[in-house]
């Protein structure tokens, strides 16, 4: 499953640089947040959006962090996220891309621990216009397959211009 997501993301690339100049300079930021569903906890975090590789393929780092009940876990990601062309308020994407995760676990009685891990992800989800051209809604579902397993997160955040 891993290969496939590589092998996805390189050809999203490729068919990218194909149409388009890149465009790079940070131009949004974003705050969300969404809940794990294997750690059962609420996570908050960031983005950014570095501009375009190629046209609609964008550079988008995230930082996530969740806290509460055995466990805490920290992420970062560098994703690639390819905008569909659309004409309406509704603009899907589907991307991918790797980063690096620590969870740390504390079960009482001396056991606990923590593991980083590096990973995969792949993603999908859309942006909302909210008729204000300067913020926009989101919401995105993402998997992360690492040494150990995988995780699926569901997110919600605000997007706004720099």
């Amino acid at each position: 499953m891993k290969k496939w997501i590589v092998v996805f993301v390189i050809l999203i690339s490729a068919a990218g640089l194909v149409q388009g100049a890149s465009n790079l300079a940070l131009s949004r930021a974003s705050v969300k947040a969404g809940y794990n569903f294997d750690f059962e906890q609420i996570v908050i975090g960031a983005d950014l959006n570095m501009g375009t590789l190629a046209r609609d393929l964008y550079l988008v780092p995230q930082l996530e962090f969740s806290l509460g009940g055995d466990y805490s876990v920290f992420s970062i990601d560098g994703t690639l996220q390819y905008y569909f062309p659309t004409s309406g308020t509704i603009r899907p994407y589907a991307g991918g891309g790797i980063g690096f995760r620590t969870v740390s676990w504390d079960f009482g009685n001396g056991l606990d621990g923590s593991d980083t891990d590096f990973v995969l992800c792949a993603l999908g989800g859309a942006d909302f216009d909210i008729g204000n051209p300067r913020m926009h809604l989101f919401s995105d579902l993402k998997i992360r397959f690492m040494g150990w397993g995988s995780d699926m997160g569901l997110w919600f955040g605000l997007s706004f211009a720099l």
